[in-house]
């Protein structure tokens, strides 16, 4: 019984600091998503989860100039997980197909300011580089 007392601090522990973690995860990309698009209005609020995939392909082919922020994998990795819950959530539970749907509406929203921020670091070299 003694040797059990360290054993669950050990698992609580654990267990405190992934929650943690993927909180700072999560808030990491919720303060991207908030970031404002070069865009107008209109194009924002025309996002679905559907342009998840193309704003990945569009934003591996921009190449990659200033400061790397956050990282596209990590928006990449919680949107899939989301999808994941929410596609073994089909049948049942539709509130947390709802919250799903809202997580990954935020990771589309994280994506394009991305891509937004990849494409204007991009126009921001050529005019340099064009300006000699």
């Amino acid at each position: 019984m003694e040797h059990l007392t360290p054993i669950v601090v050990l698992t609580l522990s654990l267990a405190a600091l992934s929650q943690f973690g993927l909180y700072l995860w999560r808030a990491a990309i919720l303060s991207v998503a908030a970031e404002s698009l070069s865009a107008d209005e209109k194009t924002t609020t025309l996002l679905n989860n559907k342009d998840f995939k193309s704003l990945t392909a569009i934003h591996d082919i921009c190449p990659q100039f200033g400061r790397p922020g956050l990282k596209l994998q990590f928006v990449q990795a919680y949107y899939q997980a989301v999808q994941g819950i929410s596609n073994l959530c089909r049948m049942g539970l539709p509130s947390v197909r709802e919250w799903a749907a809202v997580e990954m509406s935020v990771c589309t929203r994280a994506a394009a300011v991305l891509v937004d921020q990849r494409m204007r670091s991009t126009q921001a070299c050529y005019a340099q580089v064009s300006s000699f």
